[in-house]
């Protein structure tokens, strides 16, 4: 089940979303991907590259990474830095 769509947008009247609470430091990074990055490269090339890189030239070495290591589908990179 693990590609099954649980909620959408507009796919009913209410919409349940899933938050939290974070501390925010200044430096912090933050990684929302897909699957097609996760499947295909572990945490740790992923934290090194972002530890490594940064912007644009981050999410595009993630992007080759994954496509390198035979990503099964799309690929999706947004970094968001504080």
């Amino acid at each position: 089940m693990r590609n099954v769509l649980t909620r959408a947008i507009g796919a009913e009247d209410r919409v349940e979303i899933d938050h939290r609470m974070l501390d925010v430091a200044s430096g912090d990074v933050f990684l929302l991907c897909s699957d097609g990055l996760t499947r295909p490269v572990d945490d740790d090339h992923i934290i090194r590259t972002l530890h490594d890189f940064q912007g644009e030239e981050a999410s595009q070495r993630l992007i080759a990474l994954a496509k390198e290591n035979g990503a099964p589908d799309n690929v999706t990179v947004v970094l968001a830095y504080c």
